[in-house]
């Protein structure tokens, strides 16, 4: 389970560095990691829609009505990226029309459920997995890198390191869900009368 120190020490290790103790050194190093670890955790968290940190919620209507549409929801405030919007809880339920405007998200559906990746899982790293947390500490050290100072084998070197280690995340991330059994054609219809079999 990681914390934000390992976050900073993943970092530290990959630009060459000493480990930290606390995300309170003074450190020139730990200094630079904490100014650009709230925006870089944010853009990480808005790149991608991370099964972990998915919330789904019933969203209420409010006024006024929206031109154009029949409801207005207020947006959450920690929505991060917007995954669906549908008119059902059903995890399979299909997407629903719908615009994302001025804080509100507007639909024709009196009842409306968001999916959403949930900013408050930003202030919480015990709930990540590991391999977020190491695409996170990549992504800082290729931020936090010097322009000036540091060789271009170096700079290549952790731009594929946060390449790969992004990948390896969402990767994991996706293998989270089962795979979606394909349905069957107008062929297997016909054939099989509507059934499909498997062997073995």
């Amino acid at each position: 389970m990681s914390n934000q120190i390992d976050v900073y020490n993943d970092a530290l290790e990959w630009l060459g560095e000493p480990p930290a103790s606390s995300t309170d050194d003074d450190n020139t190093w730990v200094v630079r990691i904490n100014d650009a670890y709230p925006r870089e955790i944010r853009k990480l968290f808005e790149s991608h829609t991370w099964n972990f940190s998915l919330t789904k919620a019933q969203l209420a209507a409010v006024e006024p009505t929206p031109d154009g549409w029949d409801y207005g929801f207020t947006k959450p405030a920690q929505c991060k990226r917007i995954v669906k919007v549908a008119s059902s809880s059903n995890p399979t339920a299909g997407q629903i029309d719908y615009l994302d405007f001025g804080g509100r998200i507007l639909t024709n559906s009196e009842t409306t459920w968001l999916d959403y990746v949930d900013g408050t899982k930003i202030d919480s790293p015990g709930m990540w997995p590991e391999l977020f947390a190491g695409a996170l500490a990549a992504q800082i050290a290729y931020k936090i890198c010097p322009v000036t100072g540091t060789s271009d084998v170096k700079k290549e070197e952790l731009r594929k390191t946060m390449k790969r280690t992004l990948s390896e995340a969402k990767l994991w991330d996706a293998q989270q869900n089962g795979a979606f059994l394909i349905p069957p054609g107008e062929y297997e219809k016909a054939r099989y009368g509507f059934s499909r079999r498997y062997n073995g």
